[in-house]
Formats: structure tokens, C-alpha cells, sequence
């Protein structure tokens, strides 16, 4: 028995597994896994003083509408516990941690949680966590605003496997990358986003800047990173697999993709010197409800964040697919 266990909440409409990468299988644990699962869930308890239920998520339904809603317990054939089962895989394990990246960067990410392994005949068994999961699954267990599933089908993994062999081809060859993308992972992991929405948005830049950006040399604002920024994705956004559409995110007036990106980096320079936001005046444009959003999701920083997450998705793969041409864009 060796697997890692999904930590976002999922639902898969095949509950056949699913080969992700050699020898690793996406599917719903089996009981004796579970046993193992909810001993470690169990240790949330110890952390933080709310996780009384801490299989809701994984076993109980969401009922009700958008007013009021409560949690309904589920058959155990409808519990959506999820592994990626490696236990065929015989040499040293390095590749979940690429696979982790890799499922981060699918249109609708999945985060993994902890590890249970042993090793050959020994029937003990270790537990390997990711030093985030704890912070991950607070974002999840929501009493106030639950959350429904995540639906996958088996096509929404086809891309895995490619996605996993170009970030290996990258490694210590493209380092700007790699890093890119070791920062994403770990900003990612935060967890709660309505708290950390201002940091990941400036983390966010940063990593936009290290992959596309080149430091400026000349005075001229034509060398300055906004201008970097707003020329270059003009072109990145023609090369992106996954279309990304400005009115999903921003005012149906905002149709000028250059005036989007300066206004996000004059916004990025206030938030880093600590200015106040008027969303109502200069950042307008970039408030998609006008003033009338209703919920967290419909925040304008929540909805600059989840275009900026997505950008970097989108570049990311762009940037482990095609290298040499990022490389060469960095320093245009």
C-alpha cells in the first residue's frame, strides 16, 4: 500500500482508475485505505479547533440553495476519497512531486495531501505530509460558504501525462522556469484565499515578471516592466492552449487588453506601497460588478487574483512547452 491522498474535494464520473503517469493510478480509496486517511484527518483536530467533522467534506452532500444550505451524510459507495495509488511503482519515488505540479496546472487544480507508504515487506507504515496540506484543507472545510465538488471527467486528465514530461525536460536546464514554477506551487499552498489574496496577487507578479519580464534598461517607459508586461501578453494570449477571456474578470468595458495590464500593475505597485484602493474611481475598470458584487467571489481582488492564476497557468505551459521561445521573449 503506498498512494497519496487527494486532498481537494472531487468528483470523478468514472470511478474507474485512471493512469495518470506510469504506474500511478487516480481512484477512490479502497476501506482499508480509509482507515489510514482518517486517522491522519483525524490529527486536524489537534490544529484547529472548529475541524470537529473532519470527514465532512469527503462524506456528507451539500443540500438546499444559495440561501440556506446544510450537509447531508452519504452512503459510503457516494464517499469521494480520493488517491493516486503508487504502489506498483517500484524505483525511488521522485515523480509525485512533479505530478503535483502537473495537476496543479490542469484548468481546475487538484492538490494532493499527505503520503502513506512502506517500504517492500515491512508492514509499517510512514506517513510523508506536504508541510501545506493542514492550511489547503481549512479552505476547504467551510461551514459558512461549503463548497460543492469539483466534476472531472477521464478527458480532463489526458494532458497530465505531457504536462508531467515537459516539467521534467525543464528541470536544471531552464532554471527561470523551474523556479516560476516552484514559486506557484508554494504560493498556491496558502490556503485560505480571502486571507491572502493581496500577497498572492503580488506573488503573482513576481512570478509573471521572472518568466517574461527582463529588468529594464533603458529610462524610456517603453523598456519599463508594465510596458514589458502589457506588449508581451498581447502575443502570449494568442499562444495559450486555454482561451482566457477579459470579461470573465473584469468590466465588459474593458476591452483594451494593454489599459487591463497597466491598470493591474499600477494596482500591483499600490498594494506593494501600501495604498488605498478605490475600486470605485482609478480601478474601475477593473471592478467587473460595479460596486455591486454580493459575494466573496465577486471581490475585485478575488477576481483580479483568479485571472492572474489562471495567466500563469497558461504561461507556465506555454513556458515548459516551448522554452527557448520564453527565453528568448524574457529578454526582448
Amino acid at each position: 500500500m503506498s498512494f497519496e491522498f487527494v486532498l481537494s474535494y472531487i468528483d470523478i464520473e468514472d470511478d474507474s482508475p485512471i493512469e495518470l503517469i506510469e504506474n500511478h493510478f487516480l481512484r477512490k480509496a479502497n476501506t482499508d485505505e480509509m482507515v489510514h486517511i482518517n486517522r491522519e484527518l483525524s490529527l486536524l483536530k489537534g490544529s484547529f479547533y472548529h475541524a470537529e467533522d473532519y470527514t465532512t467534506i469527503y462524506e456528507q452532500e451539500i443540500v438546499g440553495n444559495e440561501t440556506e444550505c446544510d450537509f447531508e451524510q452519504q452512503t459510503e459507495k457516494k464517499w469521494k476519497y480520493y488517491i493516486i495509488d503508487y504502489s506498483l511503482f517500484k524505483r525511488k519515488n521522485q515523480e509525485i512531486d512533479y505530478l503535483k505540479k502537473a495537476l496543479m496546472l490542469l484548468k481546475k487544480s487538484i492538490y494532493l495531501g499527505f503520503s502513506i507508504y512502506h517500504h517492500n515487506n515491512d508492514k509499517t507504515f510512514f506517513i510523508g505530509h506536504s508541510h501545506t496540506w493542514k492550511m489547503l484543507y481549512t479552505e476547504l472545510e467551510d461551514r459558512i460558504y461549503p463548497s460543492e465538488p469539483q466534476k472531472y471527467s477521464k478527458d480532463d486528465f489526458n494532458e497530465v501525462l505531457n504536462i508531467h514530461t515537459q516539467i521534467h525536460k525543464v528541470e536544471n536546464n531552464f532554471l527561470f522556469i523551474e523556479k516560476a514554477l516552484d514559486d506557484f506551487y508554494r504560493i498556491q499552498c496558502l490556503g485560505k484565499l480571502t486571507l491572502n489574496e493581496h500577497l498572492k496577487i503580488l506573488g503573482y507578479f513576481s512570478i509573471i515578471e521572472m518568466l517574461i519580464a527582463h529588468k529594464p534598461k533603458l529610462k524610456e517607459s517603453i523598456d519599463s516592466i508594465s510596458h514589458q508586461i502589457s506588449t508581451k501578453y498581447n502575443l502570449l494570449f494568442k499562444k495559450f492552449k486555454r482561451e482566457i477571456d477579459f470579461g470573465d474578470y473584469f468590466s465588459n468595458n474593458a476591452t483594451k487588453s494593454e489599459t487591463i495590464w497597466k491598470k493591474l500593475y499600477a494596482y500591483r505597485s499600490d498594494l506593494a506601497h501600501g495604498n488605498i484602493t478605490d475600486f470605485s474611481k482609478e480601478y474601475k475598470i477593473l471592478d467587473k460588478y460595479n460596486g455591486k458584487g454580493n459575494s466573496i467571489d465577486e471581490n475585485p481582488s478575488i477576481c483580479i487574483n483568479n485571472f492572474l492564476e489562471e495567466v500563469i497557468k497558461n504561461t507556465l505551459l506555454l513556458s515548459i512547452e516551448n522554452p527557448e521561445f520564453i527565453y528568448d521573449l524574457k529578454q526582448c
